[in-house]
C-alpha cells in the first residue's frame, strides 16, 4: 500500500505499508527505490488502534504529542494506510492529544 504527500518544499514523500513479508522482500531486493529513506518496523500496539508519540525537545522545553488512529488495525476492509497512519496521514484519520509527564518537570 502506498501513500504520497508533497511537503512545503515541493519534495515528494512516499510512505509504503507492507502487509506481507514477501512484499517487504520484493521492496528490498527487487524494486527500484529512493536511496533517501527511513525504514520503520511496525510494532503491534497493545490496544486495537495504532498510535504514535512524537516528542519535540530542547533544553528549555519538551512537547509530547500522541496521535491515535480511529480505525482498528485488523479491519481488513479498510486500506492499510488508513488503518495504520498517524502523523503522516490525513488529519481526519486520527485523534490528537498532548501528553505530559511529571518526570519531565524535575
Amino acid at each position: 500500500m502506498t501513500s504520497t504527500q508533497v511537503n512545503k518544499k515541493q519534495e515528494k514523500i512516499t510512505f509504503e505499508y507492507f502487509d506481507e513479508k514477501r512484499d517487504f522482500y520484493t521492496f528490498v531486493h527487487q524494486r527500484e527505490k529512493s536511496l533517501n529513506a527511513i525504514l520503520q518496523e511496525f510494532i503491534v500496539p497493545r490496544k486495537d488502534h495504532n498510535q504514535m508519540i512524537k516528542v519535540i525537545w530542547s533544553p528549555q522545553f519538551c512537547l509530547i504529542y500522541r496521535k491515535t488512529n480511529y480505525n482498528k488495525i485488523y479491519a481488513k476492509n479498510i486500506p492499510a494506510n488508513e488503518r495504520l497512519s498517524t502523523f503522516e496521514g490525513a488529519e481526519y484519520l486520527c485523534k490528537s492529544d498532548s501528553m505530559s509527564s511529571t518526570l519531565l518537570s524535575t
